[in-house]
């Protein structure tokens, strides 16, 4: 079960769940119908925060983007980041529509 692996970080107090077990035991790869099986069990827990990369090209986000409830992207705030947001928004395609906001990381503060 999921709640089995999960680990608290004590300095944020927030529930973590590493990719990859450190004591793993698997003989086989992770395939992306183990990835379902395990979101179909976040309904266990008030809130699931998944961390996707979206490194020009890679399918990640946009998988994960079909399993989650909602998205909230994060960029450094400069202008080569803009057009990439705008590039990875678009290819979300129907999912865009769970992009409830978005952090800016890396500007001046005000």
């Amino acid at each position: 079960m999921l709640s089995d692996v999960v680990v608290r970080d004590r300095d944020s107090n927030i529930d973590l769940l590493p990719f990859i077990s450190t004591n793993s035991r698997r003989d086989r790869s992770i395939q992306d119908e183990d990835i379902r099986i395990a979101f179909a069990q976040t309904k266990y827990f008030g809130m699931v925060i998944v961390t996707a990369m979206d490194l020009r090209g890679d399918p990640t986000a946009r998988f994960f983007a079909g399993l989650v409830d909602h998205i909230v992207l994060v960029s450094r705030a400069d202008e080569a980041d803009e057009a990439a947001v705008e590039q990875f928004v678009s290819s979300l395609g129907l999912d865009a529509s769970k992009i409830r906001g978005a952090v800016l990381t890396g500007g001046a503060a005000v």
